[in-house]
């Protein structure tokens, strides 16, 4: 079982979970999921506030649904009566940096893509970290970044620690934060101690799970 004292238990919840700052953007990035439709509840509710822009819904073909997460996303879009001329589709993204990657090429394809332009991210909350690293890897400093996240059950900041799924998955979001941008989370590696904080088998699989 996973331990940790309550001083990293504190620092860990402090640098994974990102804190909501919405922009009044040009453009929304929603990152699709086995259940789609809560991404895609949150891109309304911002569509809704009038801070969206252009929703660019991102997700390829999901196995545990038999569907491509985009499309879903698009079809009860449209069938709710939103416009669709508001919509990108990203439908071949398979990770997360594919999700950004795609992600500015449709922005870049359809000429919206500039320096000082406002995006907001759509991600569950314990993933949002990663998104944000990805992020500003691809997309670089001279874009603005705004954050929307929405709820995990397992994952709420104030209680992660306390049940299982939420530990290899605030966890297995931490080693590959610590994977893929060392240079970024210095303060993981520190609080992590340079290796895994849950026994072989307990990483393998939060690795694994998270994809």
């Amino acid at each position: 079982m996973l331990r940790l004292d309550p001083e990293s238990i504190s620092a860990i919840t402090e640098y994974m979970f990102v804190p909501d700052d919405v922009l009044d953007a040009d453009a929304t990035i929603v990152l699709g999921m086995t259940l789609w439709h809560r991404p895609l509840q949150k891109a309304t509710e911002l569509h809704r506030a009038g801070v969206a822009g252009t929703l660019v819904l991102s997700g390829g073909y999901n196995p545990k649904i038999s569907a491509v997460e985009a499309l879903e996303m698009r079809k009860l879009w449209v069938e709710r009566g939103y416009p669709e001329q508001r919509l990108l589709i990203d439908a071949h993204a398979g990770n997360t940096r594919e999700n950004m990657e795609n992600s500015r090429s449709l922005l870049l394809k359809h000429g919206m893509l500039r320096s000082g332009m406002r995006i907001n991210i759509i991600s569950i909350n314990y993933h949002m970290r990663r998104a944000v690293e990805t992020f500003r890897e691809v997309f670089g400093p001279s874009v603005h970044l705004g954050i929307a996240n929405y709820p995990s059950m397992h994952c709420d900041p104030l209680s992660w620690f306390a049940n299982g799924q939420g530990r290899d998955l605030v966890i297995g979001e931490a080693l590959k934060i610590r994977k893929y941008f060392p240079d970024r989370a210095a303060r993981l590696d520190e609080l992590l101690g340079g290796r895994s904080c849950c026994p072989p088998k307990c990483a393998a699989r939060v690795m694994e799970k998270n994809g």
